[in-house]
Order: C-alpha cells, then sequence, then structure tokens
C-alpha cells in the first residue's frame, strides 16, 4: 500500500489531508493447519468464506479493506478564539463476508460488495476563556445511507454540542 499525507497552514486557512492505496493477497497452505486441533473436519476461512479444500488457498482482495480511501479538513480561524472547519471522507468500494442462505447449511458464507460512500462533516470551536471551550459538531450533513460492514447499518447525521473545562 501507499499513503500519502499533507498539512499546509495558509494564514488563517489550513488543510490536512490524505490518501491511501492499498492492495493485498492472502494466501493460506492446507499443511499449516493441525488436524489434531480440527479434528478431520473442514476448515472454513471466516473472513473469505472458503473451504481449504487443496494444498493452498489464495485470494486477492482483502476483506473490508477498500483500496482506495481519502480524507480532508479545511479549518478556517475566524480569530484566535473561534475556528470553522469542514471534513470530507471518502472511502471505496470493498468486499465483506455475510451469511448467505442459498449457500446451505455447511459454511454459508458469500463474498458481497460493499459501496463506497462519502461524508461531509462541520465543526466549530469557540475557546471562551483559558478554562472553558464551547464546541459544536454537525456528522454526516448529508445524511449518507452506508454500511462498511454488511448486516450493521451506521449512523446517520447527527448534532453534537460540547463544553469543556480545564484546570
Amino acid at each position: 500500500g501507499l499513503e500519502l499525507d499533507r498539512r499546509l497552514n495558509m494564514g488563517k486557512f489550513r488543510f490536512s489531508g490524505n490518501v491511501t492505496w492499498l492492495e493485498g493477497k492472502i494466501t493460506v497452505d492446507q499443511s499449516n493447519i493441525n488436524s489434531q486441533e480440527t479434528g478431520g473436519h473442514h476448515v472454513q476461512l471466516f473472513n473469505y468464506g472458503t473451504f481449504l479444500t487443496t494444498d493452498k488457498v489464495s485470494v486477492d482482495k482483502l476483506v473490508r479493506r477498500p483500496a482506495f480511501t481519502a480524507y480532508g479538513e479545511l479549518l478556517y480561524n475566524v480569530n484566535e478564539n473561534v475556528s470553522v472547519s469542514a471534513v470530507y471522507r471518502y472511502t471505496g468500494p470493498r468486499f465483506d463476508s455475510g451469511y448467505d442462505e442459498t449457500l446451505g447449511p455447511y459454511g454459508a458464507l458469500n463474498q458481497y460488495r460493499v459501496r463506497y460512500y462519502n461524508l461531509v462533516d462541520f465543526n466549530a470551536n469557540w475557546t471562551i476563556s483559558r478554562s472553558f471551550d464551547l464546541g459544536l459538531r454537525l456528522e454526516n450533513i448529508f445524511n449518507e445511507q452506508y454500511q462498511e460492514i454488511i448486516g450493521f447499518q451506521t449512523r446517520s447525521r447527527g448534532v453534537y454540542a460540547k463544553l469543556s473545562y480545564r484546570w
């Protein structure tokens, strides 16, 4: 894989971001399996749904790992006490394993394609005094419906307020 990361300060603005490219391959050799531990039963690779029926199994995609992700944040310092920022996150398509009733009762795991998603957030912070900060965060502003793991929905739009005290 390759990850690029950058932060730029431009007066009252600050940009930070990164992109990640990832490729992977999993190879499992049946000779590495202790047959005494398995009792002679078939071994299924849970993350891939594949049974070890040959000497080696190779899978050229990583479960739940997208090939491409990106993150960017643009922060604006209104003054020395107030800042606002916009955050963008992109997660590319990837594969996940999940139960598939059409495969029958034995190892009913299948590979499913999980679609990409884009998220946009907004943050505002105000340093009231040396001891107090007030923050507001809006997550998933456009209420993107997405999944990170098959079968589990993620949070929709959210609004958070925070009051911090330091001593």
